[in-house]
């Protein structure tokens, strides 16, 4: 199969030499090898006004027309890139931003090909690679749980089937990450169904600090959500009696050396170490610097979710659970309305949070 090919600087002075000598275009062709319709495109496209080709003037605007060849890059410029770059700087990866984008009825499609494509050759900034997340490998560890035994544990193999399945909403998983040395760690706690994460900063690892801390932030929490806690082997839940008489919430714990039983507090650990990477020193993180970055986190499309953000996923169940518009002088029950006070008053909290620092 013969392939097309562009003319060269040679071929066009013979074209010219020979076009001058008064060569007709089909012998010039047989001599150049090249098709009669090649030369006659050539001639009509290069030629100057007065009809005279020159082999300089026909290069010059072969290589001006190869300019403007091929598709120009989506991510250049124009809204696309505006949206995509607003949400990189949320952290969000390229396949948030494309499912969020069809959800939200954007006026321009976009795929997270491309966006991986538009970093990749340079068309987006290059400093977006180092806030990417990045895929770990697990290593697997062999050999039997040497760290002792914590008394009166729940197997996860009896977990209810709405914990298992995530068609019920209150299951949480649970876990703690850990900064530099001696500077503290932070608890979090990941709804299964949502995503929704709750998350503080304590001192150490030690049980009765992680249970005070985990008590106040669910003290709040609607009873509707209060179900169970998955957790793994780790020493902080070894008093897991005494937060589940305080919260109601019974725990289920997962098999030695098994973080994939309770994958999406994993996951969301991880996009915390987006932001506070391994050996930060949390000793200087307050309360608030925290809670900017789980409002965040929160405000997050996901894909499982058909990209709408744990926040959303929430919020339409408590205003579903609740069946009102949010008015909460009409309703009697107590209880319903401290969830309404919680979750409205939450989730306005939230979103101006998220747009304040937008805007700083």
């Amino acid at each position: 199969m013969c392939h097309y090919t562009h003319f060269s600087t040679e071929e066009r002075e013979l074209s010219r030499v020979l076009k001058a000598q008064g060569f007709s275009i089909r012998v010039i062709a047989r001599m150049l090898n090249r098709s009669p319709s090649s030369v006659s495109r050539e001639f009509r496209r290069n030629c100057y006004a007065n009809g005279e080709y020159a082999a300089h003037h026909a290069d010059k605007l072969y290589r001006k027309r190869r300019k403007n060849c091929g598709r120009k890059p989506k991510l250049k410029e124009g809204p696309a890139r505006d949206y995509v770059l607003e949400k990189m700087s949320l952290r969000w990866s390229p396949e948030q931003i494309a499912g969020r984008s069809k959800l939200d009825n954007e006026p321009f499609g976009i795929s997270f090909p491309t966006i991986y494509r538009a970093i990749d050759s340079g068309v987006l900034p290059p400093q977006l690679k180092k806030i990417m997340r990045f895929k770990w490998q697990h290593k697997k560890c062999k050999g039997e749980d040497k760290r002792g035994k914590i008394p009166d544990t729940t197997p996860i193999s009896k977990r209810p089937a709405g914990a298992e399945n995530r068609t019920r909403f209150g299951h949480w998983e649970s876990d703690t990450v850990l900064g530099m040395r001696k500077t503290g760690c932070f608890g979090t706690h990941v709804e299964r169904k949502s995503g929704y994460l709750i998350a503080f900063r304590i001192d150490d690892r030690q049980d009765n600090a992680f249970n005070t801390a985990t008590i106040k932030a669910f003290s709040s929490v609607p009873d509707k959500l209060k179900k169970s806690f998955t957790v793994d082997n780790g020493k902080e839940f070894a008093e897991h009696k005494e937060l589940t008489d305080a919260t109601g919430m019974k725990f289920y714990f997962c098999d030695p050396y098994s973080p994939w039983q309770r994958g999406t507090n994993e996951n969301t650990n991880g996009l915390l170490r987006q932001f506070f990477p391994k050996g930060t020193f949390f000793a200087n993180i307050f309360h608030d610097d925290l809670q900017h970055i789980v409002d965040l986190i929160n405000n997050r499309p996901r894909k499982r979710l058909g990209f709408r953000t744990p926040l959303e996923v929430l919020y339409k169940f408590f205003v579903d659970f609740v069946a009102l518009d949010l008015t909460i002088y009409h309703i009697k029950c107590k209880s319903h309305r401290r969830s309404i006070l919680f979750f409205y008053g939450f989730f306005a909290c939230s979103q101006a949070n998220l747009l304040k620092s937008m805007h700083k």
